[in-house]
């Protein structure tokens, strides 16, 4: 068994439980929540060849001593938000639910943060001992990375995002367990080591529903598929947010010859809201 193997087991055993979890809609007007059971999440394998192409970017170093960032950005609220993110207003306790202890989020944000409770499901899959989120945002998912991994690596190439990030950790008592690291994920992925690696890029902001299916490489800034290959020199072991539309038969050629991919449904009310694609052992054998 590898080290990473090792890693990933011995995480797996210590990480919390929790009894009854909840799917929320991210996306609806009301904070409704149904049980987690096999109608809400379901997972599919499937194999194929592989496609590889990766590229290298600059990198910015992070200060924490200077941050400048905009702190205009992020001291929205209902009579200040423009009206197109109103309705993730009415859904900020289901993106926090510690929303009133002082979550910060910018515009981006309030569009593109995990859920909490999907984030807590995704934390429980990845549970090992070091995970790099490598477009981390305002937090959402580092927050849960921390309570089932022992070190959480968390970037963004946005010092406003990371500062929301670092805040939010805070409130929920992680901030000692992630690191956070302003710089493009491309430039720093050869210097990391970790056992998991989270990815999920901006999806190019609330219009990526306006298409019928979202292509990773030409619908994501950084070219999904480069960020996959990327994340793979660091390891095999890699979960992927996505749209609920993805082009999944690109996620079957990521995974490769005689390799499987998860694909994970997260739903509501058998509603599909969004893929989580796991690679390498995350992925879990019928």
């Amino acid at each position: 068994m590898s080290d990473t193997s090792v890693a990933l087991s011995n995480t797996k055993k210590r990480k919390r439980k929790r009894n009854k979890r909840k799917v929320v809609d991210a996306l609806g007007t009301n904070a409704a929540a149904i049980e987690d059971s096999n109608q809400s999440i379901s997972s599919k394998k499937v194999k194929i060849d592989t496609v590889t192409n990766v590229n290298v970017n600059n990198k910015n170093s992070w200060n924490d001593n200077e941050l400048n960032y905009d702190r205009s950005a992020i001291s929205l609220d209902i009579q200040t938000m423009p009206a197109h993110l109103q309705k993730y207003w009415h859904q900020r306790y289901v993106l926090f639910s510690r929303y009133d202890e002082g979550i910060l989020m910018d515009e981006e944000g309030w569009y593109s943060v995990t859920p909490e409770d999907f984030a807590k499901h995704i934390a429980e899959r990845c549970a090992c001992g070091t995970i790099i989120d490598a477009c981390c945002g305002v937090g959402g998912n580092a927050i849960q990375f921390a309570f089932t991994c022992d070190k959480v690596i968390a970037i963004d190439n946005n010092l406003t995002r990371l500062h929301c990030a670092k805040e939010n950790a805070k409130i929920y008592g992680v901030e000692d367990r992630i690191e956070f690291i302003h710089g493009d994920f491309f430039e720093l992925a050869p210097k990391l080591q970790a056992d998991v690696v989270f990815l999920s890029p901006p999806w190019g902001g609330p219009t990526y529903l306006d298409c019928v299916e979202f292509d990773i490489k030409t619908m994501i800034n950084l070219d999904g598929i480069k960020l996959y290959n990327r994340a793979k020199m660091i390891t095999k072991n890699i979960a992927y947010y996505l749209p609920r539309h993805v082009n999944v038969y690109q996620l079957r050629l990521l995974a490769g010859t005689g390799n499987s991919v998860e694909v994970q449904e997260m739903r509501v009310n058998d509603i599909l809201k969004a893929n989580v694609a796991y690679f390498g052992e995350l992925v879990v054998e019928p």
